[in-house]
């Protein structure tokens, strides 16, 4: 994928952290080989410390690994941040799914990756495909 650019939800920086056999943990290894950057915002590195915070997330990280400092390491090393975007609803059933895709929108992204059933069912967004992590991965492996 030329000039792939993919925001990743929530869930898919939490599964990185936590996984190292998952497709989540394979996504952020190939943003690190220069496959693709990765486009977030302000809101989705907030949301991503505060669920890595919660007791009922931080118990499953492995030990030694600490969260933050590799969460900067991404965004330090393979990531663009966008401002804070907003617009109108786009998810309807859950208004905390439209800040990823309107940083898309902002980012110039090409993909959003997520496994939310209901923002897949989105499948495009002003430019962006939105697909699951395991569709994401096979596209830039096949390029």
């Amino acid at each position: 994928m030329r000039d792939c650019r993919a925001v990743l939800d929530a869930q898919v920086w939490v599964s990185g952290a936590i996984s190292q056999g998952g497709p989540a943990h394979a996504i952020f290894l190939a943003a690190r080989s220069g496959l693709f950057r990765i486009v977030t915002s302000p809101h989705i590195q907030e949301e991503v410390r505060e669920v890595l915070r919660r007791p009922s997330v931080s118990r499953y990280v492995r030990p030694g690994f600490d969260p933050m400092d590799w969460i900067e390491f991404i965004e330090i090393a393979c990531a663009d941040v966008a401002e804070e975007a907003e617009g109108p609803p786009v998810v309807r059933t859950d208004p905390d799914d439209d800040p990823y895709l309107w940083t898309a929108y902002l980012g110039a992204a090409t993909h959003l990756v997520t496994w939310d059933a209901e923002v897949l069912a989105v499948k495009h967004f002003r430019g962006a495909q939105i697909v699951d992590p395991r569709r994401f991965l096979s596209g830039i492996r096949e390029n």
